[in-house]
């Protein structure tokens, strides 16, 4: 669906999606990584973006409300991964704490 969508706005030489293994892809070349809410294990695939995405590269990661504590524990450990925002969603009309939570980071 992506890939459709890329193509219907004609940004083919601008935007590159890859779906892959991401405890283990090289993320050295990217300048965003996004990474959703169903990506597993998302700890470990924070480790690896965090050591090795490029100096500025900006990573989103979204995950489920009642998981973000172990989120904010990975960001916390590593004083080169600055937060630049996090968003907190609520699936309408419900509140409290179902929803989810979008981090946008960025490696200084």
């Amino acid at each position: 669906h992506a890939q459709e969508v890329i193509q219907r706005h004609h940004l083919q030489n601008r935007i590159t999606v890859q779906q892959a293994d991401g405890t283990e892809f090289p993320v050295d070349d990217f300048n965003l990584i996004i990474i959703s809410s169903c990506s597993l294990p998302k700890l470990q695939i924070l480790e690896h973006l965090f050591k090795n995405a490029k100096h500025q590269s900006m990573i989103i990661v979204r995950e489920v409300r009642i998981a973000i504590a172990d989120i904010l524990q990975c960001i916390n450990a590593h004083p080169e991964i600055e937060i630049i925002q996090q968003i907190h969603h609520a699936p309408f009309p419900f509140y409290g704490p179902l929803g989810w939570d979008t981090f946008y980071l960025r490696k200084k």
